[in-house]
């Protein structure tokens, strides 16, 4: 394995980690107006132009929102890594599904939304442009609120027991 990918990934998910912890704490409550209405995570390999490119474009719209690190984060883009493997784990989710966009709307969530992104270096698939534009529009019209499950393409997945961010801290702790 990539030992880039790994420090890179590992280092990324320490930050994420940090983060959402705070953004879940309850002495961080979100001020009026100011909730995002998703935190989104791309898992892929190195070879996924296609989906890089389409995290370029969600990572264009949240910046020009304001939006956190902890609201937009990629894992894999130097490489496969353990952190990778790690969360496609944690959302049971096969390797065979990178690329893959996972969205959820709390750090507190016991279920995600996926979507499977074009893998290679094509990303004609428009649906993550809808995916795209509803975001932008709950969050435009904010405070945030978007049903997840409404979102096309989309599979919601339990996570195996526990709160997201316990199953990213034991992941932290594993790798």
């Amino acid at each position: 394995m990539n030992s880039h990918a790994e420090r890179h990934d590992r280092e990324k998910l320490v930050r994420w980690h940090r983060d959402l912890s705070f953004a879940a704490s309850p002495g961080a409550p979100p001020k009026p107006g100011e909730r995002f209405p998703v935190y989104a995570v791309f898992l892929v390999s190195a070879e996924d132009r296609a989906a890089h490119d389409i995290f370029h474009e969600f990572r264009n719209s949240f910046e020009g929102r304001a939006v956190g690190f902890e609201h937009l984060v990629i894992f894999g883009q130097h490489g496969v890594s353990s952190t990778v493997l790690g969360l496609l784990s944690q959302f049971q989710l096969p390797r065979e599904t990178t690329p893959t966009l996972v969205l959820f709307a709390d750090p507190a969530v016991t279920t995600v939304s996926t979507l499977s992104l074009p893998a290679g270096i094509d990303a004609d698939n428009g649906l993550w442009r809808q995916v795209l534009a509803q975001i932008e529009a709950a969050a435009d019209q904010g405070p945030g609120f978007l049903k997840l499950a409404s979102l096309p393409g989309f599979t919601m997945r339990p996570l195996g027991g526990g709160r997201l961010l316990q199953h990213v801290s034991s992941l932290l702790d594993h790798l």
